[in-house]
């Protein structure tokens, strides 16, 4: 009850928990920190373990698991 009569007037007004300016400046930069698209994909090698930790995870999901149209199973 005390944030609902804070937010229609209160003491906050809005909905608003950071200083603006402060949140401006942020988006300024955020656009700076992005990252280049890669020329290639990024390729990631993949244990035995992991692949076999994988399979387990999917039989625990039976036929719910989405990965299985991708393995062609």
């Amino acid at each position: 009850a005390e944030v609902y009569v804070e937010l229609i007037g209160g003491r906050q007004a809005s909905l608003i928990l950071a200083d603006e300016r402060a949140g401006a400046a942020r988006q300024a930069h955020a656009g700076a920190a992005a990252a280049a698209p890669r020329p290639e994909p990024r390729l990631f090698r993949v244990t035995g373990a992991e692949i076999a930790a994988h399979r387990q995870r999917l039989d625990i999901l039976g036929d719910k698991a989405i990965w299985l149209t991708y393995l062609g199973a």
